[in-house]
């Protein structure tokens, strides 16, 4: 599985708020491509804490996935990260799933994202 958009991985993330840092999974929300420029992408932290607010700030990641315990997508913590600290790619959302996750952060944002490739 290639890591890029809508795919779930682990991260290396640099020391940051809270507990979003150190080696854990996140979900990728940009597509990387495949320019020989040093590649960033847009990641949102994934999360075994019960989130206090859900939907739009959290989305609840399916079982399919297979993580040993519940958990949930962080919206709101949207990262950006070197391509290079993304690794071990485990699960990929469906289309629908995608959409649903970049229609929080649009209503975060208040801007619509579009899933159409450009």
């Amino acid at each position: 599985m290639r890591i890029d958009r809508g795919v779930a991985c682990w991260a290396t993330l640099p020391s940051g708020f809270g507990h979003d840092q150190g080696t854990r999974p996140v979900l990728v929300l940009s597509r990387l491509g495949t320019e020989p420029r040093p590649r960033r992408g847009i990641v949102v932290p994934i999360s075994t804490v019960t989130p206090r607010v859900g939907y739009p700030l959290s989305w609840d990641v399916p079982a399919a996935w297979g993580l040993a315990r519940p958990s949930w997508a962080l919206v709101d913590h949207v990262r950006s990260l070197p391509a290079d600290r993304l690794r071990d790619p485990f699960a990929e959302t469906t289309r629908d799933e995608l959409s649903e996750i970049l229609d929080a952060l649009g209503e975060l944002l208040g801007a619509a994202i579009d899933l159409a490739p450009r």
